[in-house]
């Protein structure tokens, strides 16, 4: 009768891959964790409706004016991310009273880089309807952000392209402004 040792049976070297492939699972999954990507975060942190008497026009952007419709807000886009860019295909705005559209705005393409805030002034041409709703002050309009956003990881990898949708309720003051800074929370689109 002949002894085998231990390290020689095929059974121990069975045992000995099924450690290492457990091993690179839980590594591969620790990996994955810590690289997936997170959703932008949008924060409304003002907002301004002219007051219905005042017929001044305002430069506001490039080529753009406040008009006695127009509603101007200040849309902050956080990347919450490290280690990967978020780059927006495109970001529609639209701006609700009551649950009827009032007016649209597109942004521009642009690529935001790991753990950076930017602030992006939207000027919405409100219809005459949403003026004549909100003549009293004290309004609470749904803000809704759609987006198409593509994550690109400082190890050269791009996602496909995520259709994400944003929304939240802005309570506009006496004034006409805001007042407090509105969170936007992911709602599922419909498409």
């Amino acid at each position: 009768m002949v002894r085998r040792k231990a390290s020689e049976s095929p059974f121990a070297i069975y045992c000995w891959f099924l450690q290492v492939l457990i091993v690179l699972s839980m590594v591969a999954v620790v990996i994955w964790l810590i690289t997936k990507p997170r959703n932008p975060k949008f924060t409304i942190t003002a907002i301004q409706i002219p007051k219905s008497g005042n017929r001044s026009l305002t430069k506001v952007q490039q080529n753009e004016t406040l008009r006695n419709n127009s509603v101007d807000l200040d849309l902050q886009i956080t990347n919450p991310n490290s280690g990967i860019t978020i780059c927006y295909i495109l970001i529609d705005v639209k701006l609700y009273n009551g649950g009827v559209l009032c007016g649209s705005k597109s942004l521009g393409s642009f690529c935001q880089g790991q753990r950076k805030t930017v602030t992006e002034e939207v000027l919405i041409d409100a219809d005459r309807e949403f003026r004549a709703g909100n003549a009293g002050g004290g309004a609470v309009l749904r803000v809704t952000v759609e987006t198409m956003v593509r994550f690109h990881s400082i190890l050269s990898w791009k996602t496909k392209v995520h259709h994400l949708g944003f929304e939240g309720f802005v309570r506009i003051g006496n004034e006409g402004n805001l007042t407090e800074k509105v969170y936007l929370h992911k709602i599922p689109l419909i498409h």
